[in-house]
């Protein structure tokens, strides 16, 4: 107990507990990361377009010298590869805004946590350090 005139010792920082926080950030957008993963997994199917293509040129169009073949499989390929920018276009829009999310989410802590560190170490390289870190996040 603490009389009067006496100097009671300050109370430590709250300690909160990172790793849980950042299972908090994630947790909020798991659904979109699902989304990704069928994005992704149909990208990656969409590139063996080409080579699919190739063998049938070959086993094919070579072999009937079909130039009404050559002409479908030409105009199917063009519209799977523009498929395939157009959903790895949306992935990389998903995951810009997981980032954005993210980000807005943690920066208030990770600046808090950054000008913490400075006060202890004495230097603001601890500051600039953990906030480009966040920012290399959704970069």
């Amino acid at each position: 107990m603490v009389g009067k005139g006496q100097i009671g010792m300050a109370t430590p920082p709250m300690r909160f507990d990172g790793n849980q926080e950042l299972r908090d950030a994630r947790g909020l957008t798991w659904h979109l990361f699902l989304f990704v993963g069928l994005f992704s997994a149909a990208v990656n199917l969409l590139m063996l377009t080409g080579p699919l293509f190739m063998l049938q040129v070959y086993d094919r169009v070579l072999a009937s010298r079909s130039v009404e073949t050559l002409t479908a499989l030409f105009i199917l390929v063009i519209f799977l590869f523009v498929l395939m920018g157009v959903l790895d276009l949306v992935r990389s829009r998903i995951m810009s805004r997981v980032a954005a999310r993210f980000q807005e989410r943690m920066e208030g802590r990770v600046f808090a946590a950054a000008l913490q560190d400075g006060a202890v170490i004495g230097n603001d390289a601890a500051t600039r350090g953990g906030m480009r870190d966040l920012d290399r996040c959704s970069a």
